[in-house]
C-alpha cells in the first residue's frame, strides 16, 4: 500500500488542528488565597489574569477584538463593575 504524500499531509495537517482546538483552555494557579493567576487562551492571543484580594491586573497579548471574551470572562469571575473597566482599560491601551 503506498501512502501519498497528499494523503499524509492531509492527516498531518488534521492532527495539528486536532491538537490546537483541543488544547484551547484556561489554567488557574492558586497559593493560599492570596494570589490567583489565570492564563487565559482565545485562539489569536494569550492573556494572564493576575488577581489578590483587593485588586485585579489583565496582561493581554491579543487584539482589543478580544475584549468582549474577556469581558465576559472576568464578569463571570465575579470582579467588581470597577475593576472590570480597569482591567479593560490596562487590556487596551497597553
Amino acid at each position: 500500500m503506498k501512502i501519498s504524500f497528499k494523503n499524509l499531509l492531509i492527516v498531518f495537517l488534521s492532527a495539528i488542528l486536532i491538537f490546537l482546538l483541543v488544547n484551547k483552555k484556561e489554567n488557574t494557579y492558586t497559593n493560599l488565597d492570596e494570589l490567583e493567576i489565570t492564563y487565559i487562551d482565545v485562539g489569536q492571543g494569550n492573556s494572564v489574569l493576575v488577581k489578590t484580594k483587593d485588586k485585579s491586573l489583565l496582561i493581554d497579548g491579543g487584539n482589543r477584538s478580544n475584549s468582549r471574551y474577556y469581558y465576559t470572562y472576568i464578569k463571570n469571575k465575579n470582579h467588581k463593575k470597577k475593576q472590570v473597566k480597569e482591567n479593560l482599560l490596562i487590556k487596551n491601551f497597553l
